[in-house]
């Protein structure tokens, strides 16, 4: 129960993403590399990292505020979207 709404809290800080950052960064999710959302998108690989960058951003500091208050135990999610930037 405690999980699903974390990650509950997850999603609907991704859906609050602005579209082009939540379009980039959910194929990157899907496992899609920079090369392959860059093609799919029509982008250049600069602007994909640079909106993956953003979209991690965004979420570490909305739901490390967001949740640390409501769950002080989720600290591992907040490190693996700190880690996921440099995968």
């Amino acid at each position: 129960k405690k999980y699903f709404i974390i990650v509950f809290g997850i999603k609907e800080q991704i859906d609050l993403l602005p579209e082009r950052c939540r379009e980039i960064f959910l194929l990157h999710l899907e496992g899609y590399d920079n090369d392959a959302i860059a093609k799919k998108l029509s982008l250049s690989i600069e602007t994909v990292k640079t909106q993956k960058k953003r979209a991690m951003k965004t979420l570490r500091n909305n739901l490390k505020e967001k949740l640390q208050k409501k769950y002080p135990d989720t600290s591992f999610f907040i490190l693996f979207l700190y880690l996921d930037l440099y995968l």
